[in-house]
């Protein structure tokens, strides 16, 4: 979604999901330094947005449900950290 609305990854993080219209696939987002604007994205999105949003209707658009995955060290390949 970051990549397909050129928003800033902060816009897109503090969306909720009554933020979304997904028939029009748009959302509004506050920019640095407090300007509204829109942002937009293609069927590739839209077709995530549905699979994610699956059965939720609010509260924020991303969410974390488990610990962050292992981190996996650039100079040593296959090796968690």
């Amino acid at each position: 979604m970051v990549y397909e609305t050129a928003a800033r990854a902060s816009e897109v993080l503090a969306l909720d999901v009554e933020d979304l219209d997904r028939s029009q696939r748009w959302a509004r987002v506050v920019s640095k330094g407090g300007d509204t604007g829109l942002v937009c994205w293609v069927s590739v999105t839209a077709r995530l947005l549905g699979r994610y949003l699956a059965g939720r209707s609010g509260r924020p658009l991303f969410l974390t449900t488990g610990p962050p995955a292992r981190f996996l060290r650039p100079d040593r390949p296959g090796q968690a950290q």
